[in-house]
């Protein structure tokens, strides 16, 4: 029977959401996921029987005091789609380390981590020590994934920003050498006592990596996947800052974003909610297009960070009375922005339809990012449309963003008259 691209994709992301479950409770997942879908209940189960047999032929288990080499092995650790993880010793150095050791079906993947690891220098991306036949020894990281931390709950916001950042710094320092992660997750995310390590570089892409380039291959965690890493297309960093926005949000809520809903803000902080949502775009175009610049904008939430849901009871009077020396008088067809209005309407100090600023009446939102808010407005001198861009009051408190701000009126930028 044939199988069409979408119902393939449904099977993959059924298989990959099973294959996360403790074997005991796929059946009754499947009882509620397939919904009576007999055919592609068949189809999930034939591949989790696949990945079952080729993975007892092949995964090595070691025992406590077995030696590997100059390594002697204390305990397990974990498994996973890629072998099993064990503690141990390097009997020559006294050192604790972390050793994986590959199973044979995934040793592209595994050879993709020891490459992706050892070009990595990072404080928050686990350390590379050795390279084996078949095994990585890795730094020990002591502490708790970010994954069962979560299961207590939300964490407080301090710390949910200062681990949010440390991440994107990682992922950023990853980038840089042109090397995409593609599955991060809260699984993949470790908290120590010094702040979190980034782990399992098992998926990530290089330059030179043409091995993960196949149309209608989903890799990753469909959980924590971009659009377009779910539909099988080619990924670049924006991908990973999707799902940095989906761990941003789980760890600030308590609550795994699903797939395709909007984030729900309303307890947020509104520093923290503009990060969020511009991250987690559908578009990759329209999110922050690095994570070097997401890093500055969650130090910064995390400096001027507000009670959820408070707004200075006399800041939307200060808005509007401000003198406005920096308005756009550009027509909106000299900007090229996208048609997407709702953006700002979830920021600091949305306008609503109708306001006025001295002569420009608002018409609608258009967009917002890390520098403010842009409106769609009518000059009721000259009646002609134009797009005013608005630096919210509690951001202007910032005196380096206020810079950056009025930089472009200073030095006479095009279209600011």
């Amino acid at each position: 029977m044939d199988i069409s691209p979408e119902r393939w994709q449904k099977i993959e992301q059924l298989y990959h959401t099973t294959l996360e479950r403790e074997p005991g409770g796929r059946s009754a997942f499947l009882d509620q996921a397939c919904q009576g879908d007999v055919e592609l209940r068949r189809e999930v189960e034939a591949l989790l029987a696949q990945g079952d047999a080729a993975g007892d032929s092949t995964v090595t288990m070691l025992t406590p005091g077995a030696q590997l080499g100059p390594y002697q092995i204390e305990a397990p650790i974990g498994a996973g789609g890629m072998g099993s993880v064990y503690r141990a010793v390097d009997t020559r150095l006294g050192r604790k380390v972390a050793i994986k050791i590959c199973a044979q079906q995934f040793s592209g993947r595994f050879e993709r981590e020891a490459r992706a690891i050892s070009s990595l220098n990072h404080p928050h991306v686990c350390t590379l020590y050795d390279v084996g036949p078949n095994y990585l020894v890795m730094e020990l990281v002591e502490g708790e994934t970010l994954a069962a931390r979560l299961k207590k709950g939300r964490l407080p916001m301090a710390a949910v920003l200062r681990y949010a950042a440390e991440i994107a710094d990682a992922l950023a320092a990853a980038h840089a050498l042109g090397i995409i992660h593609r599955d991060l997750k809260p699984q993949n995310i470790m908290i120590t006592k010094s702040g979190v390590k980034v782990l399992d570089f098992g998926l990530a892409k290089s330059p030179t990596d043409q091995t993960l380039t196949a149309t209608r291959v989903v890799t990753g965690t469909p959980a924590y996947m971009a659009p377009e890493q779910l539909e099988g297309k080619e990924c670049d960093a924006r991908s990973d800052i999707y799902a940095l926005g989906l761990v941003l949000y789980e760890m600030a809520t308590g609550k795994r974003l699903q797939q395709g809903q909007p984030p729900s803000m309303e307890s947020l902080p509104p520093q923290s909610a503009h990060v969020i949502e511009r991250c987690v775009q559908s578009e990759p175009e329209n999110r922050w297009q690095s994570a070097s610049d997401v890093k500055p904008e969650l130090e910064w939430a995390g400096k001027t960070q507000l009670t959820p849901g408070y707004v200075p009871a006399d800041a939307r009077q200060q808005l509007r009375t401000r003198p406005m020396p920096h308005i756009s008088d550009t027509t909106l067809r000299r900007y090229s922005l996208p048609d997407r209005v709702n953006w700002a309407k979830s920021l600091i100090m949305p306008l609503g339809v109708g306001d006025k600023l001295g002569p420009y009446e608002i018409v609608d939102a258009i967009g917002a990012g890390g520098m403010g808010e842009v409106y769609k407005a009518r000059d009721t001198k000259l009646d002609r449309e134009v797009a005013i861009k608005v630096l919210p009051a509690a951001l202007a408190q910032d005196p380096e963003r206020l810079a950056r701000f009025e930089a472009p009126a200073s030095q006479g930028s095009c279209g600011l008259r």
